[in-house]
């Protein structure tokens, strides 16, 4: 059932995709006919699950914003580590 344990939750098919060298995988989860994204990042190093409370009217919105929200933690992890 992922982060939301305890509720009814279905979870779609997860997606994956690689970010600088980052793998990402991406889910949404349809809570009471509302959508969340989630996604974790995994890299050599370790692992960050993340996920929000924005809801969306659909999957694929949820997945994007997931994506988006993936993205930018790699960017904003890399920068730390360059500084």
């Amino acid at each position: 059932m992922g982060w939301l344990t305890g509720c009814n939750v279905m979870t779609a098919k997860m997606k994956h995709l690689i970010h600088y060298g980052y793998l990402i995988t991406i889910t949404a989860n349809n809570e009471k006919g509302v959508w969340r994204g989630h996604a974790i990042v995994n890299w050599d190093k370790g692992k960050f699950d993340l996920h929000d409370d924005v809801c969306f009217p659909n999957e694929i919105e949820a997945e994007e914003h997931a994506v988006e929200l993936a993205k930018h933690w790699v960017n904003n992890h890399l920068q730390k580590m360059r500084d």
